[in-house]
């Protein structure tokens, strides 16, 4: 099975990483476990902190150092990411999309 991809799919993972560290701070390991399991991504460090550091470009995440030994930094939304959220939760107003999106989750097709 080939890995999600493309437009839908690009948004999807921008707006999950968001979502996961949205009014809190998260390590990007724990982003990305948690991501592998929530959207069957293929995930490797290699491929998903570059998203991160889009993301970060984009002035959609923040980061900082943590105090942890093993953990080095944590990341948060910022003001930026969460508009973009709401963009992507925008599209998803739309009536086809939804019933789109309904039809997957109830595995109706």
């Amino acid at each position: 099975m080939k890995k999600l991809s493309g437009v839908i799919g690009n948004a999807l993972l921008n707006a999950y990483i968001l979502y996961s560290c949205n009014g809190k701070w998260e390590s990007g390991y724990a982003i990305m476990n948690s991501g592998k399991k929530a959207l069957l991504t293929t995930w490797s460090a290699g491929s998903f902190y570059p998203i991160m550091k889009s993301l970060m470009s984009h002035g959609m995440l923040t980061k900082r150092k943590a105090g942890g030994q093993r953990v080095k930094y944590e990341y948060r939304t910022t003001a930026e990411g969460r508009k973009y959220l709401a963009l992507v939760a925008g599209y998803m107003q739309n009536p086809i999309t939804r019933t789109f999106m309904r039809a997957l989750l109830a595995d109706d097709f």
